[in-house]
């Protein structure tokens, strides 16, 4: 299992990349994040890859992206994070985020706390983000379905 940048031959794998329907609504699919991607320099496609599939996808995006939450040089913001559905429920998304330090410490050193935003109804990511060592900021906003809860992780 490798944490890695995404890769152009990935696109066919991630051309099968399954989310639930209530999921679409809570986060982007990676084809449209890497669509994003494309045009914006600033924003890095991540995977976590086991035994040639990508388990789990989402993306960095440095200044304008954590503007928002952080004028830090030492910050990035963690965004469209998901895991293939039929991949859920194994830990790959824990471990995706567990080795985020390490991936960050490799490609952009510089970053020693990473933002997020999460629906606080969205209990399961929440509680990951949580165990991981997110914690809650206080600031909100508000999201295509409601309000959302922005975290940050200091590593």
């Amino acid at each position: 299992m490798v944490l890695r940048s995404y890769l152009k031959s990935d696109f066919q794998k991630l051309q099968r990349y399954k989310l639930y329907e209530e999921q679409k609504l809570l986060t982007k699919m990676p084809l449209e994040s890497l669509e994003i991607c494309n045009n914006d320099f600033s924003r890095h496609p991540v995977v976590l890859e086991k035994d040639g599939e990508i388990v789990t996808f989402f993306v960095l995006h440095e200044k304008d992206g954590v503007a928002p939450y952080s004028t830090a040089e030492d910050a990035i913001l963690l965004r469209s994070f998901s895991t293939n559905m039929m991949h859920q429920g194994k830990g790959y998304a824990k471990k995706a985020l567990q080795s985020l330090p390490t991936y960050l410490n490799e490609h952009f050193p510089h970053i020693t706390t990473i933002f997020l935003t999460v629906y606080p109804f969205n209990d399961r990511a929440r509680k990951l983000y949580e165990k991981i060592g997110f914690v809650d900021t206080g600031a909100r906003e508000e999201g295509k379905i409601g309000e959302l809860q922005v975290m940050k992780w200091v590593f």
